[in-house]
């Protein structure tokens, strides 16, 4: 399972680098949960061209990630702002009144909204 979410990850970080069909085909088997089987009848091809369609496609959006590293950044990210979301969190649970209540509910209100549009 992890396998799959990480290619839906990179695709959506890095599909547009991918030509139509590869798109198509990574969509249809990840995304819609078609069968190698499936996918070749509807469009056309061997099963096995569906296949080495997809692992080509899946090497490529690899070799992106190795380059550009983007994925990697945007989990980091992610990490970053769940542990400034739990530190802000832990100041409100704290009791402080006035500023400093005021300003960590604005950091947690941030931090969350960030990590709602990752």
């Amino acid at each position: 399972m992890t396998k799959d979410l990480d290619i839906v990850r990179l695709m959506d970080i890095y599909g547009c680098m991918l030509t139509d069909k590869q798109r198509d085909y990574l969509m249809f088997y990840y995304e819609e949960d078609l069968s190698l089987a499936e996918i070749a009848a509807n469009e056309g091809i061997t099963r096995q061209g569906v296949r080495d369609a997809i692992k080509r496609a899946e090497v490529q959006l690899a070799e992106f990630e190795d380059k550009l590293g983007l994925l990697t950044k945007q989990e980091e990210r992610e990490r970053a702002l769940g542990e400034i979301l739990g530190s802000a969190r832990t100041i409100v649970k704290m009791g402080y009144v006035g500023e400093i209540s005021d300003q960590s509910a604005r950091i947690e209100r941030i931090a969350q909204g960030l990590l709602m549009s990752a």
